[in-house]
């Protein structure tokens, strides 16, 4: 095994006990969207009311069948738990769509990140909401 896949992997374990308690108050209401890679598995547990999507590398099949969907007839949030290169991706879809990254942090660290300096590897906690949203810093 190469050591970039042994510490993607080391840190995808421990991910469902740092990020789940950060992530469960967007939930609150019972609304929303959580984008997880399948990678972190365990990263959704702590996540009741929310409708729980998977992805993989390539987050363009969960876009057409269920992101841009969702987006087009809601303006809840949309949080997750990728990498970096999804959510590079993710943004630059959901912009076309007036969506932007509001909030994006490391996930092992919880150290706040603009989403230009999202590195492709790491992995992020994040949350997308409308252009419009009056109620979060839209970076």
């Amino acid at each position: 095994m190469k050591r970039r896949n042994f510490l993607l992997l080391a840190a995808a374990a421990s991910l469902g006990a740092i990020a789940g308690p950060r992530l469960a108050p967007a939930f609150a209401a019972g609304s929303g969207l959580f984008l997880y890679d399948r990678r972190f598995s365990t990263g959704h547990t702590a996540l009741p009311g929310a409708r729980i999507v998977a992805t993989g590398a390539d987050v363009s099949p969960v876009w057409f069948t269920e992101i841009r969907p969702y987006l087009m007839a809601s303006s809840a949030p949309v949080t997750g738990l990728t990498l970096g290169d999804t959510l590079f991706c993710l943004s630059r879809l959901a912009a076309d769509l007036s969506w932007r990254i509001a909030d994006c942090h490391v996930a092992t660290t919880g150290t706040r990140v603009p989403i230009d300096h999202v590195t492709a590897s790491a992995p992020y906690r994040w949350t997308l909401v409308p252009r419009t949203s009056l109620n979060m810093k839209v970076s």
